[in-house]
């Protein structure tokens, strides 16, 4: 298949990028370009040794192994123009895109959710459809809810999009929330690459959510969070989850 990663941070795509292509897939990634970058010339010719300098200069790899594991993996795209711009959607259909992974902090349009042949892939940091939006790991653990993740495409709605895969993380071993999360993003790769298998095998059949199933959450306040870092700091919440005595 061919697959799109769209990111603002081209370390992001590394991992992801050189496993997908030892599978056998296309893989692009596409780098949305900081507002404080789009001085720079964004084309600089097809020779690999011009484009390591350059890109090792301009995105401060701190490994250049690391970034030339990419660049033989991937074909890379520095992108500075509007994101709801109709030159995004024609970038990612001229690729022929069966699938777009979004690694990025913002909410995707129209353009770009229409753009790839199946769909775009997100992997959100909670159970689906129960938790969706804002801070929904740290809202689950409020609940006294498991924490995971769940695999899901993009839709036009915040997190309604149809289910492929729901995960269970076990999250208790960390006493913050910002350790959790980062341990729980860390493990998207993972399972993008099994449901891009599953999807190519026709091996996973999409659930639709009924909107009545969840709720869409918000930015957790600051005093809720630190309640949230109480309850993870003093074992509250790995020990209510195994003697299953908290749930709201």
């Amino acid at each position: 298949m061919n697959i799109c990663i769209l990111v603002t941070d081209l370390q992001a795509a590394e991992s992801l990028a050189v496993n997908l292509r030892r599978a056998g897939h296309s893989i692009s990634v596409i780098r949305f370009i900081l507002e404080k970058e789009r001085s720079l010339p964004e084309k600089i010719g097809d020779n690999l040794i011009v484009r390591l300098i350059y890109n090792a200069l301009r995105f401060r790899f701190k490994n250049a192994r690391s970034l030339f594991s990419i660049m033989r993996s991937a074909k890379i795209i520095n992108y500075g123009g509007p994101t709801d711009s109709p030159d995004l959607t024609a970038i990612i259909k001229n690729l022929n895109t069966d699938i777009v992974i979004q690694k990025v902090g913002f909410i995707l349009k129209d353009n770009i959710l229409s753009a790839p042949v199946t769909g775009v892939l997100n992997d959100h940091i909670a159970h689906l459809p129960y938790f969706r939006g804002r801070s929904a790991m740290e809202w689950t653990i409020l609940h006294g809810k498991k924490t995971g993740s769940t695999v899901h495409f993009i839709d036009r709605g915040v997190d309604t999009g149809d289910i492929l895969k729901i995960y269970d993380n076990d999250i208790g071993e960390f006493t913050d929330n910002l350790a959790a999360k980062a341990y729980l993003f860390s493990l998207a790769d993972k399972k993008f690459i099994e449901i891009i298998a599953l999807l190519g095998g026709d091996k996973i059949k999409p659930l639709p959510q009924k909107e009545e199933d969840g709720k869409q959450f918000f930015e957790m306040h600051p005093l809720l969070v630190n309640h949230v870092n109480k309850m993870l700091e003093t074992g509250f919440y790995r020990d209510s989850m195994s003697n299953e005595t908290f749930n709201l």
